[in-house]
């Protein structure tokens, strides 16, 4: 991965491909498999988000970053935009 140093207190995640449906080990809904959430592995951590968690972060949210020539596998977001850590 290229060196990247997240600033003003953001979070480095790395996007995870999720089955349409379990995550987390509950069965979703068909009508949730519209995918209006994200999963990732925290990179870069802050505060009370440790770097290696798994969190739950709304699909709009962050801001996406192509690193290592593949769009969208990184996401930086604002820790408020974290809804849960798994």
């Amino acid at each position: 991965m290229k060196q990247i140093k997240v600033l003003h207190n953001k979070l480095l995640v790395k996007r995870e491909l999720t089955s349409q449906h379990d995550i987390g080990g509950f069965v979703l809904p068909d009508a949730s498999k519209k995918e209006a959430m994200g999963i990732g592995i925290v990179v870069q951590g802050v505060q009370d988000i440790a770097t290696g968690s798994r969190i739950v972060f709304s699909k709009w949210a962050g801001t996406d970053v192509e690193l290592d020539d593949k769009p969208n596998e990184y996401v930086i977001l604002d820790p408020k935009d974290v809804m849960a850590s798994l």
